[in-house]
This record gives structure tokens, C-alpha cells and sequence, in this order.
């Protein structure tokens, strides 16, 4: 059984450091130029830094403690407070908090997706492609990025284009990947499902996604989407996050894309569909579907 300390969440683990580094949720929230309250957020645990905010966090620390690296957000609490010379016993384990508190309410299928996460989660790290319709301009397909790597036990994503950028947890379980991801701009949610796979190397995933249209009232709007493998992880935490940005700041309208892609994107639901064997509602049927997995090896 893995130690309690191995799988502290990242709220933990910044909260032993502030605190290591005598540092005040205020100072932190001055000297990154956020607000007070988002890192107030980020150390109950209620949200996760983004990306670009954890490399920016990172490099403030390594600032004030020489030689820290992203690498060191995956070490244990125990080791991490080794790296500080301090007792982890200085942070508050977030089981502590009152269980009504929603930022610490726990899904029992979390567990699940840990066990999953480290059988499998290998599979599913690397750099993706995301096709989806995009919502503004009818017809038009978006062709954004995505980052999917494991961290604090569970698979890390990353998903955005140019203008804006989402982060959030995939849960992997009974075959599917549930993830739900923030706005970094205003702390909307995206959620998707996404069609796991069961081969060691996963190349690509489709699903459903639903996102809010941005629009005066917001509208909650469902679509599908496609996310195609371009990479791996590098094993360098710091070039993997350059990289993601470099690539999300590139991202735009998808051009040339297949045919058969673009059916499956664009789908045509409601009752008249039905009669004629179609779907009456938006769905990702596996015997559809567009995920599929390669037995491991390079990528091409």
C-alpha cells in the first residue's frame, strides 16, 4: 500500500512550501500578479495550477530555493520537505478539513481512477491534437492542443488554443476517461468523456465534450471531438510545459482535415435521424468510434 505522504495532492505540497519559505499567500499572490484568492484556491485544493501558473510558480521558488524544478511537484511530502529541511508534519493534511467542505469532497470512483491511472496511465501521456466543431463559427472545425501527463496519482490535462487555455483531471474508469477542466480566464468548466483504450499505447481518443459558448447568456453547448496523438513527453517536465504552450499559442482553425473525420465531428441527431437508424441524441458509441492504441513503441 503506497504511503499516505506519496500521494498528497499539490495543495499539500505548496502549502509545506509557502510555509518552508515563510511566505505569505498574499506575497506569492503579489509577486506571480494574481489574485489573492486563486492561491488561496490552489492551496485548498479547490483548484489546480494551470500550466503557464505552476512553471511560473515553479520558477519564483527555484528564485528562493536553488536548484527546484518542476520535478519536484511529484516527489512525496516527505521527500519534498527533505529538499526544504523541514518536518512535513508543517502542513495540514487536507483529510482535515470539514467533510462538507466541497473543495475535499471525494468520489468514491476517485480510487478507482488511481488504480487505473497507475496500471495504465502511461498510455495516455503525450501531446495531442483536438478536433472539435467550433462553437462560433458554425461549420468550421478548431484544431487546439492538449497535455496530458500523470501527477498526484491521477492524469493531468492540459487543453487549449490561442486566447485561452483550460486545466483540469482525467479520471480513467471502466474504459472511459472522465475529465473536468477550468477556464484560466474566468473559472468556467469544460467537462468531457472520452473512449479509453486498452492497448499499451493509446493514439488516439474520441468523446464528447460540453463547454460554455461564451456567449451573453452563456449557453451550455455539447459537441464531439477528437484528440490524435503528435508526441511524448520528453521525461523534462520544464521543455514538455514549453513545448504545450508553444503549440497552444499555434493552434486555430483545423484545415484539410479527412472526410471521415469531419463526419464524425459533425453529426446530425433528432428524431427524423432516428427513424432513419441515426441517433436522436448527441453520443459516442464505441462501435463508432474513432479511439484506437498501438502496442507500444515509437510514434509516427
Amino acid at each position: 500500500m503506497p504511503d499516505a505522504a506519496h500521494d498528497a495532492p499539490l495543495s499539500a505540497k505548496l502549502e509545506l512550501v509557502l510555509k518552508a519559505l515563510n511566505m505569505s499567500r498574499g506575497r506569492l499572490a503579489a509577486d506571480l500578479g494574481v489574485d489573492k484568492s486563486l492561491v488561496g484556491r490552489w492551496v485548498s485544493g479547490a483548484y489546480i495550477p494551470s500550466g503557464h501558473n505552476l512553471a511560473r510558480l515553479t520558477a519564483l521558488i527555484a528564485g528562493r530555493r536553488t536548484g527546484f524544478t518542476l520535478a519536484d511537484w511529484d516527489r512525496s511530502l516527505a521527500d519534498l520537505a527533505a529538499v526544504f529541511g523541514v518536518d512535513p508534519i508543517v502542513t495540514r493534511p487536507t483529510a482535515a478539513r470539514g467533510a462538507d467542505d466541497p473543495a475535499t469532497i471525494r468520489f468514491a470512483s476517485a480510487a478507482t481512477a488511481r488504480r487505473e491511472t497507475e496500471r495504465r496511465g502511461e498510455a495516455y501521456e503525450g501531446f495531442w491534437r483536438a478536433l472539435q466543431p467550433a462553437v462560433t463559427q458554425q461549420g468550421t472545425l478548431l484544431a487546439s492542443q492538449a497535455f496530458i501527463r500523470r501527477q498526484d496519482g491521477l492524469l493531468r490535462i492540459c487543453w487549449g488554443g490561442a486566447g485561452w487555455r483550460c486545466s483540469g483531471w482525467l479520471m480513467p474508469v471502466m474504459g472511459q476517461l472522465y475529465g473536468m477542466m477550468a477556464d484560466d480566464a474566468d473559472d468556467s468548466i469544460l467537462f468531457c468523456i472520452l473512449n479509453g483504450v486498452s492497448m499499451p499505447r493509446v493514439e488516439a481518443m474520441d468523446g464528447l465534450i460540453l463547454v460554455n459558448a461564451k456567449d451573453v447568456t452563456n449557453t451550455p453547448t455539447a459537441g464531439a471531438c477528437l484528440l490524435q496523438r503528435i508526441g511524448d513527453l520528453t521525461g523534462d517536465p520544464a521543455a514538455d510545459e514549453a513545448r504545450y504552450e508553444s503549440l497552444r499559442a499555434a493552434a486555430g482553425v483545423a484545415e484539410d482535415v479527412p472526410d471521415d473525420i469531419r463526419a464524425h465531428l459533425f453529426r446530425d441527431i433528432g428524431p427524423e435521424v432516428a427513424r432513419g437508424g441515426g441517433d436522436m441524441l448527441l453520443r459516442a458509441p464505441l462501435l463508432r468510434s474513432m479511439s484506437k492504441g498501438a502496442p507500444g513503441g515509437g510514434w509516427s
